[in-house]
Parts: C-alpha cells; sequence; structure tokens
C-alpha cells in the first residue's frame, strides 16, 4: 500500500471518529476501489455507505468485509439491513441467519429479522422476533415501538408472555364508544378511557413519540420519501399532484378523540384516514382529521358525507375543507394550494422536475420492493392508539385545552 492510501485511510478514520462522514464520504469511495485486506476499514466505509442511503455500496463493502472475516456479526447484520433497505427481504434473513449463527443473543439481530418478517407479510414470526428481541433486551425502543405498531394490523395467533402483546389484547376487548344509531355521550368517552388508561399506567414509561393514529387501507403512503426530494431540490413529486384531502379542523382534544371514533367506524369508502395534532410551526391548527383522495370530486363527496355524520353523531363544532398535498408545498408554491382543475393558476407537474425526482426515488427502493406486503389497519382500540391519545392529552396541557379533563 503506498503513501497516498495510508494517509487516505488515516484522514477517513479521522472523519469517522469526529462524525464529519460528509468529508468521509469520498475518501470512503476510493478506498473501497483499491485492494485492501483490512476488514476494519471496509465496515467503516459500508458503515459510511448506509449512513448515505447507498446501500448498493454499503452491501458490495460489508460482502468484501465477510470475505476477509468470515465471522464477522457487525459486517453480517450491517449487510443484511442494507439488504433490507434494498427490498430484498428473502435475502435479508438468510443473511441473518448467518450473523445468527455467530451471535444468538443480540437483540438488535432479531429486532433486524422480525422486521424482514414483517415487510414480507409473515406475521406471526415478526412478532415471535420482536418478543425475542425484547427477552434479550427489555429496552431495546426499536422492537417496542415496532411491536406495537404491528399489533395494529395483526393479532397474534398464539399466547405470548409479553406485557405489551398482553395489554393489547386487553385493550383490543374494551369497545370503541361510537354507533351511528345515536349521539355519542361523554359519559361513554370517559368511562371507555377509565378503563383504557387503568390498563397502560404501568408502561407509561415507554418512550412511544408518535402524534397519529391512521386507519389504512392497502395503499403505501410514501411521504418521507417526497419530502426529501422537497427538500433537496425545491421540487413537488408526481405524485403529490394527484393527493388530494379532506381535511377536518376541530377545536379541543376531546372533538379529536370524538373524531378518531367515527374514523375507526368509517368504512363507507376505502381511503386512508388519520386524525393528528399539528406539531408544525408554521401551520395552523392544532387537532385535525384527514381522509386521503385521488382526485377533487372524490373529496368534495366525501367531505359532504362525512360533514353529515359529524353533525348527526358527534354534534362538535368543526371545519371541513378541501386542501391539496402537504401544507410545506403550499406555501413554497402558493399555486399548489388551488384545488379547482378549472382555474387558471391550478399548478401543474413540471416535467423538469422528473430527474430530479428519480435521483430520490434511488435512495427509497425498499417500499417499491415486490417482496413488500402491506396490510390493512384492525380497527378498535389498541395499545399504539392510547399511547398516542395520551401524547395528545399532554400536547392539549401545554397549550392551555382543558378539554381534556372531561375524558377522566
Amino acid at each position: 500500500m503506498n503513501l497516498t492510501k495510508n494517509s487516505d485511510i488515516e484522514l477517513l478514520l479521522k472523519y469517522y471518529e469526529n462524525n464529519q462522514f460528509k468529508n468521509a464520504l469520498p475518501l470512503a469511495d476510493n478506498i473501497v476501489k483499491s485492494k485492501i485486506n483490512n476488514y476494519k476499514i471496509y465496515d467503516i466505509c459500508g458503515e459510511i455507505f448506509y449512513k448515505f442511503k447507498l446501500y448498493n455500496k454499503a452491501s458490495y463493502v460489508f460482502v468484501k468485509s465477510i470475505n476477509i472475516n468470515p465471522k464477522s456479526f457487525f459486517a453480517y447484520n450491517n449487510l443484511g439491513v442494507s439488504e433490507y433497505f434494498l427490498g430484498n427481504f428473502k435475502k435479508s434473513l438468510k443473511i441473518f441467519e448467518n450473523a445468527k449463527k455467530i451471535d444468538d443473543k443480540n437483540s438488535t439481530l432479531y429486532f433486524n429479522i422480525a422486521r424482514s418478517y414483517g415487510d414480507l407479510g409473515i406475521y406471526e414470526k415478526s412478532i415471535d422476533n420482536y418478543c425475542t428481541s425484547l427477552l434479550l433486551d427489555k429496552n431495546n425502543k426499536n422492537s417496542i415501538k415496532n411491536l406495537i405498531k404491528a399489533l395494529t394490523f395483526f393479532k397474534p395467533k398464539k399466547k405470548y408472555k409479553n406485557k405489551i402483546i398482553e395489554i393489547n389484547e386487553q385493550l383490543n376487548s374494551i369497545k370503541i364508544p361510537f354507533s351511528f344509531n345515536k349521539l355519542i355521550s361523554d359519559k361513554d368517552v370517559n368511562s371507555f378511557f377509565k378503563e383504557s388508561f387503568n390498563l397502560t399506567k404501568n408502561i407509561l414509561s415507554i418512550d412511544f413519540d408518535y402524534s397519529q393514529i391512521f386507519r389504512l387501507n392497502n395503499k403505501l403512503l410514501d411521504c418521507s420519501k417526497y419530502h426529501v426530494a422537497f427538500d433537496s431540490f425545491n421540487i413537488i413529486p408526481k405524485f403529490c399532484f394527484s393527493c388530494f384531502k379532506v381535511q377536518i379542523d376541530v377545536y379541543e382534544i376531546f372533538d379529536l378523540i370524538k373524531l378518531h371514533f367515527l374514523f375507526d367506524n368509517l368504512d363507507l369508502f376505502n381511503n386512508i384516514k388519520k386524525c393528528m395534532i399539528e406539531k408544525r410551526k408554521e401551520t395552523k391548527g392544532n387537532y385535525k382529521g384527514f381522509i386521503y383522495c385521488s382526485s377533487p370530486d372524490e373529496a368534495e363527496i366525501i367531505k359532504n358525507k362525512v360533514s353529515e355524520l359529524i353533525n348527526q353523531n358527534l354534534s362538535i363544532k368543526f371545519n371541513a375543507y378541501i386542501k391539496r398535498g402537504c401544507s410545506e408545498f403550499g406555501i413554497k408554491f402558493p399555486n399548489y394550494k388551488i384545488t379547482n382543475p378549472q382555474d387558471k393558476n391550478f399548478f401543474q407537474y413540471k416535467e423538469e422536475w422528473e430527474k430530479k425526482e428519480n435521483i430520490t426515488n434511488d435512495f427509497y427502493p425498499k417500499n417499491n420492493s415486490k417482496e413488500l406486503v402491506i396490510k390493512e389497519t384492525i380497527p378498535g382500540n389498541s395499545l399504539n392508539d392510547i399511547l398516542i391519545i395520551l401524547n395528545w392529552i399532554n400536547y392539549a396541557k401545554e397549550n392551555n385545552d382543558f378539554s381534556y379533563k372531561r375524558l377522566y
């Protein structure tokens, strides 16, 4: 190895140790093109590629590391994770099995296995592995969160000695107090939450920082990718031009919860629905419900029907209207907010944006995988929903909305 390569490695290590990964990236790219016999350097280069979502390069480098050191748990595990994010879930499981032969007591490994099984739609094995992960490390935050999320769309057939699963089953048995035949009463809401909160009081230390409750069909929302394209290139992705929403603003936390009860029972149309608190400082309103639509005409029909149901069954103060895509897009491009296609200023996709959008798409192959299975959310009460509602209550307290007291 010549002096230049030695100096490159020294500089790479310096950048890596100081978390200067952008500076380290071009060095890693050059180093892996040369023939070195140091698996630790390959591991570092692979980790850097992974941080920048360069999963193909990361996989290539971790294979090189394994060829030098076949007993490397680190390389096998990270190779499996890279293949997972490439959407190769079956391949990732085979790699994780090799990692397990080296270390079968690693909580993170079982989390990775569970996640791969989950995206393949093999849910019982996914739950099995989340439970194993938590037996090895009861504080594994990723396994805790993903298990809670998994239970929103799958009911385990087996019996598990796991507190999260046990509490979720008990919460499932508490019927949401909603009927299309009568007006929802505060007394019924109070009884529901008294029972639900009693079940969850012993696990409130769980770090569960979500703020949106979804009721999904089997369509994938890929909003994180779309926002990366927007933030990186100042473009609105093509998909977002056909994204219209019925937005329902309410003004108290108590009313947001009632709206969630309606959405849980609303199966008149097969659209994604969510209730949420608004954390974006630049966006007005605190409590919102959304129903995702693919056209203004569809949104208009749903808006009218849902408004009618809210008046009949919830009797709350609300404002329902149609909006297009995400608020951030309309702030940057004001005409994007126009929802009437007949308006002369109705904003259309710019074809020159496609190349930039494709650059972003290359970094998110997992959600386009042919192996990916998406399952609908199970209606009814769940640990996921109660923990999120508790987050809503804390938000209400911070914003001096005292309607939360009516829940107790």
